[in-house]
């Protein structure tokens, strides 16, 4: 999505892959906050922005008598000095005559691709594999010719923003900073926020609390010379409603370790401000002609989904983009925790060393379930290498997968359970795969793919030079009865690309035909209009309502549809949820069983249930069976199977090479966000395919 300057409104707006950040050049050039939340696409938030007589606020002075006009009211990316904002300021500077004024506003910008840098103070870095763009924004006072310059990185699919500042001394004379934050950030209604802070003492760090949002100014912050394990120099703005799973959580992190301090302040307007930076306390700063001063960054993050899901963007961020160590970036590690059903737990350098020095005391059994997952071919050989190693140092170990190579290739015995409990037991040595999968499934390995070649009907789906996310200048045709596989590595750009066309990815560039009818789905609510559904990868994570109801999980795609007199028709609801439990045999005791308690197979068809009731022509599967039992998985492609005999188009994108093979009628290849080959299912071999996902020519 990246950075977007509009000439027509003056508006900036910064798209990650869920969310939108949007300022202004508003009157007299001040440099207006707008939004910052879930996306909006190419909207124009300036509507936000109301001016009438606010009654003693204050007024710059080229306003003259223009009352409706007042800083100390208007939504800011940088507040002024001595300009009418009475609020909590973003900077303080003594210019060189003594006076105490910035009045700042915007000279310019410059968009860029990749990261910025700091010279002085450490920063977040961006990767190979990142799509990351750069705003620069400098404010200028023509008087005091003090610069200050805005930095702003966005990391389109890690949801994250990234702000820094800069003051430029451009004068003759010097000046002194007494106070500067990295971040300001304005919300036009904040009465409803909570504040989250980390205070904590020895032994005990990082201990939540939560205070609701008042009319006064709320401070955290540390003079001890660090951040120390009393204050964190990270703060949340949340919903007073949001829970670890639900509720929107706007988070603030400070990269310093030195003296910080965070401000919000709620004012009489119940308009909310933050600040954050290097607190102000006992600090000086005298800034010579043509020097420049470099305040720490702070890394934003936005999500729907509560305290969790922020963890998450965080965790999944730093591990990657913080420390160029070789303890956290390609090394080999003694130990591969990876199991499927802990895979949202993050096992960062000190538990991997604890669990390290839990070995070295004569760990006996080692349990492991579903530990390659989330792995890609390299990843699964090298852990299959230590489970063999740690077998033959004499642990015992406990293997729980679904993938049959890899049981053949490390057991000794396979124990086959089933619907919880063991059905038989086999030397590994004296079975094959054709007789485990008949234990697990009651049928043979032959009628696990039943999908067979169909006569492809009409066209319904046209895309063309498509730009989106890492993928560029993608084209393909979709047709009704047909299963079309996008194949290719980690990284490829193809989950930017269906994303794009669910409305979820802002599209650069190209164009979308359905059903014979342009569009550019811009939401995913226009997409679905449009006759699209798209099951995500992640299901825990972007696909069910954990703590929810199987019952709410699948009606909630219709749910407009199935209200009366303003309230949800219940009796229709779960007439639906009956439904979808019976045809797609999800085991569940009722439709109002939490769906946390599926197994994950069951979990998947709930999803699936969700999505087919919107009646799509277009059905999206991003790895469909990731991390199902075998049983699950054939049930969901005897369904895919079905749905193409009726006439569905279906686009899916699979980890295992098998599926692609057995599954697809067209494989659509791609590479580092290129498509670099399409071939038939006839022609399709694993070597064709793996050297067309590498880049080579098939």
């Amino acid at each position: 999505m990246g950075i977007i300057y509009n000439e027509t409104s003056k508006t900036i707006t910064l798209h990650t892959r869920h969310t939108s950040y949007q300022m202004k050049i508003g009157n007299l050039d001040y440099l207006l906050h707008l939004y910052y939340g879930p996306s909006i696409q190419d909207a124009d938030m300036s509507y936000q922005i109301m001016q009438y007589d606010r009654g003693f606020s204050g007024n710059p002075y080229e306003s003259r008598n223009e009352r409706t006009f007042s800083l100390d009211a208007q939504p800011q990316e940088f507040t002024t000095q001595q300009q009418g904002d009475f609020r909590t300021a973003s900077i303080e500077v003594v210019n060189g005559d003594g006076s105490y004024s910035f009045h700042g506003k915007a000279a310019d910008y410059k968009i860029s691709k990749g990261k910025y840098q700091l010279e002085t103070l450490p920063c977040v870095f961006a990767t190979d594999n990142d799509t990351v763009e750069t705003l620069k924004v400098t404010l200028s006072d023509t008087v005091s010719h003090v610069k200050v310059v805005l930095l702003y990185s966005v990391f389109e699919e890690a949801d994250i923003i990234t702000r820094a500042v800069k003051v430029i001394n451009s004068g003759d004379t010097s000046i002194h900073l007494k106070k500067i934050m990295s971040v300001c950030l304005d919300f036009l209604n904040g009465k409803d926020f909570d504040l989250v802070s980390l205070p904590g003492r020895y032994g005990q760090e990082r201990q939540a609390e939560r205070q609701h949002m008042t009319h006064h100014i709320h401070t955290i912050g540390s003079v001890r010379g660090s951040s120390s394990h009393q204050q964190n120099p990270f703060v949340i703005l949340c919903d007073k409603n949001a829970t670890e799973d639900y509720g929107k959580c706007y988070g603030f992190s400070l990269m310093y370790s030195g003296n910080f301090l965070a401000e919000v302040e709620l004012d009489q307007y119940d308009q909310l401000r933050l600040v954050m930076g290097i607190h102000p306390k006992q600090f000086v700063y005298e800034l010579k002609p043509q020097e420049i001063f470099e305040g720490p960054e702070v890394v934003m993050a936005f999500t729907e989904h509560g305290f969790t899901g922020l963890s998450h963007l965080y965790h999944d961020f730093y591990r990657t983009n913080l420390c160029k160590s070789k303890f956290v970036q390609d090394v080999q590690r003694p130990v591969l925790i990876n199991s499927w059903e802990a895979a949202f737990m993050d096992f960062d350098d000190v538990k991997l060393v604890e669990i390290a020095k839990a070995m070295s005391r004569n760990m006996k059994v080692l349990v492991m379930d579903e530990p390659t997952s989330a792995l890609n071919r390299v990843e699964t050989e090298q852990l299959l290498k230590i489970v063999k190693n740690l077998a033959a140092e004499g642990i015992g170990i406990i293997y729980i997968s679904h993938r049959m190579d890899e049981i053949f290739q490390i057991s000794d015995r396979i124990q086959v359970m089933r619907d919880g409990k063991s059905v038989s037991s086999f030397l590994t040595s004296e079975v094959d795969e054709e007789r485990i999968v008949r234990e697990m499934v009651g049928r043979t390995l032959d009628s696990m793919y039943p999908h067979t070649k169909q006569t492809p009907g009409e066209c319904i789906l046209k895309v063309e030079h498509l730009t989106c996310g890492k993928a560029e200048d993608v084209s393909f045709r979709l047709h009704r009865g047909e299963i079309l596989s996008l194949f290719g590595l980690m990284g490829a750009g193809r989950t930017s690309m269906v994303r794009g066309l669910f409305g979820d990815r802002y599209i650069r560039s190209g164009s979308i035909e359905i059903l014979g009818k342009t569009t550019r789905n811009r939401s995913p609510k226009e997409a679905i209009q449009n006759h699209i559904a798209y099951v995500p990868n992640e299901r825990k994570l972007e696909g069910l309502m954990l703590t929810d109801t199987v019952r709410f999980n699948i009606s909630i795609s219709v749910v407009d549809i199935l209200k009366k007199f303003l309230k949800v028709d219940k009796k229709a609801e779960e007439q639906i949820t009956e439904h979808w439990i019976e045809k797609l045999g999800i085991r569940t005791p009722s439709g109002e069983t939490k769906v946390v308690s599926l197994s994950g197979g069951n979990q998947q068809k709930v999803v699936i249930a969700r999505w087919l009731e919107t009646k799509p022509e277009i059905l999206i599967l991003n790895d469909p069976t990731r991390g199902i039992d075998v049983g699950a998985k054939a049930e969901i492609y005897r369904l895919m199977e079905e749905l193409c005999r009726q006439g569905m188009g279906i686009i899916m994108i699979s980890s295992e090479l098998q599926e692609t093979l057995s599954m697809a009628d067209r494989i659509l290849v791609m590479s580092e966000g290129r498509v670099t080959g399409e071939v038939p299912r006839e022609e399709a071999t694993q070597e064709n395919l793996m050297k067309l996902a590498v880049g080579g020519k098939g």
